[in-house]
């Protein structure tokens, strides 16, 4: 072993002695040929035309005129970039309820020096709110709903999140696409978790977002009617039932006194169906009172002996917690419709997945249910008597109550403008 390693010792050294010897010479070689390039008569007869060059270019007229000339170019340039600038619009402020961070309702505030929206694409609509609400679903987003769709679809993901769902208004400006809307005229729309909200004096949206205000119905009303109609619409064509089979099934509606429990009922009978429903208060006007259970009698219901309580379709409102009464009222083939925000598992996607999720979003997301369902919104409003609201003002804590039992709160914008009661809440 010893042997081995003494010749692997050698062999090792006389490399190294042979590699330096070649670096050696390498360098003489280059030193030699650099001598004799210096001392040629070739490099001489360059090394002088390069200074006649020089000589003849670099004089004192020359480098005057290249002085006076770029000066002249620099003025002339900037005068003619001042010329062709066109001028910067000044940007005005205005006040709007946002989320300031996604920690829950207490990061709701209302803020002084938000930029009003300009229209940057021919199918958007600029709107003046005058009325706008704050729902459940606003405090959802308060706490980081939908905040990864929103990323993707509106490109916004930092608070400040710009609250409000529905709301109505007058037309300020609008695209070049835009058709039957005219600067001026009364609309009501909403805007979906995706998007920011109409919480604000001055909101820009797209054509699909907007219907006009139908005659006879005031912009509080019409406020309160935009979001829920969409989503009343869109339950019901996720029951997958045609419209015009409605009429001979047998539906009922948990929480019909809320907001989007409201919404679902009038939108069935506008297609012949007299749902059933559990609400705090039988609505003012009804022709059927029978059909409808105050909450506090609603387990009852699922205790009836003759089994007269078996529904065909069962809207659930309220959320998870009342999936179980809803089963206990379906009959052997029923379904029940969840009609409530639900949880967004994109929200909790990491990078591979929420890059796949983006990839797949971008490519098939289409506002198409929204749009059928603004259209029935406009129906629904047309009907409309006055929307449940709270009995009397609320600050905006307390409003935080009012969202709980009643679904939303309706918001002046009037107040909001004038800087007085600017956290009040109608």
């Amino acid at each position: 072993m010893d042997e081995v390693t003494f010749h692997l010792m050698q062999r090792i050294e006389t490399f190294q002695i042979w590699l330096a010897e070649i670096t050696q010479r390498s360098l003489e070689l280059v030193e030699n040929t650099a001598q004799e390039v210096l001392a040629s008569e070739q490099y001489r007869i360059i090394q002088e035309g390069f200074k006649e060059i020089v000589t003849c270019l670099i004089n004192r007229g020359t480098l005057t005129a290249c002085c006076f000339g770029f000066t002249v170019g620099s003025g002339l340039g900037l005068a003619l970039g001042f010329c062709l600038q066109a001028p910067s619009k000044p940007i005005y402020m205005m006040r709007a309820i946002a989320a300031t961070n996604f920690t829950g309702p207490d990061g709701i505030a209302v803020l002084e020096d938000v930029p009003i929206p300009t229209i940057k694409s021919p199918d958007q609509i600029l709107v003046e709110v005058r009325f706008a609400t704050l729902c459940q679903t606003d405090l959802r987003i308060s706490s980081g709903y939908s905040k990864t769709m929103r990323s993707i679809l509106d490109h916004s993901t930092e608070p400040p999140v710009i609250l409000g769902r529905s709301g109505s208004g007058t037309v300020v400006e609008v695209g070049g696409a835009v058709e039957g809307i005219d600067p001026g005229d009364k609309v009501i729309f909403w805007c979906p978790v995706w998007r920011k909200g109409c919480l604000s004096q001055y909101v820009c949206l797209s054509s699909w977002q907007v219907v006009s205000l139908p005659k006879g119905v005031s912009l509080e009303d019409g406020a309160w009617s935009a979001y829920p109609s969409v989503l009343s619409w869109r339950y019901i064509q996720e029951s997958g039932i045609n419209t015009r089979e409605l009429h001979s099934k047998r539906v009922f509606v948990h929480c019909g006194s809320n907001w989007v429990g409201d919404a679902l009922r009038r939108t069935l009978t506008t297609h012949g169906c007299e749902a059933s429903a559990t609400t705090s208060q039988t609505p003012v006007g009804s022709d059927n009172p029978g059909q409808f259970f105050h909450l506090s009698t609603a387990p009852l219901l699922m205790t009836d002996p003759l089994h007269r309580h078996r529904y065909d379709l069962v809207f659930n409102t309220e959320g998870e917690a009342a999936e179980e009464f809803c089963r206990c009222l379906l009959c052997p083939k029923g379904k029940i419709i969840g009609s409530y925000p639900p949880y967004l598992y994109s929200d909790t996607f990491g990078s591979f997945i929420g890059f796949a999720f983006s990839l797949w979003l971008r490519m098939t997301h289409r506002p198409t249910w929204e749009l059928s369902g603004m259209r029935e919104g406009s129906r629904l409003v047309r009907s409309l008597g006055r929307a449940p609201q709270p009995q009397s003002p609320h600050a905006l804590d307390p409003s935080m109550v009012a969202i709980s039992s009643l679904g939303a709160v309706l918001v002046s914008m009037d107040e909001l403008s004038s800087g007085k009661k600017k956290n009040t809440i109608k």
